[in-house]
């Protein structure tokens, strides 16, 4: 039964999740992956690039999680999957 709880609270806060990314103005930016792509950015470029853009998407999400009713690991969980998706890329 516990696992059934566990399930259900993880689809309630990726669904919460996805809702707040696609209500964001932010969501219609393309990936960090896309931009590197329409850059024809390879190599080292390619990689410095993704990078920072990494960094930059990870300190947008943890702004994003400000202020919202989340616990520690759903506030973790929220910043991964959020960055994940504006990346482009699993991390």
């Amino acid at each position: 039964m516990g696992e059934i709880n566990d399930m259900v609270q993880r689809s309630l806060l990726y669904g919460a999740l996805f809702w707040s990314l696609h209500n964001s103005a932010f969501a219609l930016q393309p990936t960090c992956i896309l931009q590197a792509v329409e850059r024809k950015l390879a190599g080292p470029a390619r990689n410095e690039f993704l990078e920072k853009c990494g960094v930059e998407m990870e300190q947008l999400c943890e702004k994003m999680a400000i202020g919202r009713p989340l616990g520690e690991i759903a506030k973790r969980l929220f910043i991964t999957n959020c960055t994940t998706t504006y990346v482009g890329i699993k991390r």
